[in-house]
């Protein structure tokens, strides 16, 4: 749930080298993306959602930021 890339280089998805294809996540993220988990988190849900990434655009008022391990601890699970 980064949502972005270090040191403003060049969101990639999936493929490196001379297959990288662009990403649309930085022109979409204020559009489209931040509305939407910001509609989501206004919503009364049964379902808890955490945002493990370290480092996050998300918002921590719209997805709590929580560490891997604190995420297991609530759920009860062991770490393997």
């Amino acid at each position: 749930m980064d949502l972005g890339s270090g040191g403003g280089a060049p969101v990639r998805a999936y493929e490196s080298g001379d297959n990288a294809c662009g990403s649309s996540l930085d022109n979409d993220y204020d559009r489209r993306i931040l509305p939407s988990f910001r509609l989501m988190s206004e919503q009364q849900l049964d379902t808890e959602f955490w945002n493990l990434s370290e480092q996050s655009r998300l918002p921590v008022g719209i997805m709590p930021h929580i560490s891997y391990s604190e995420a297991l601890k609530r759920r009860n699970y062991t770490q393997i």
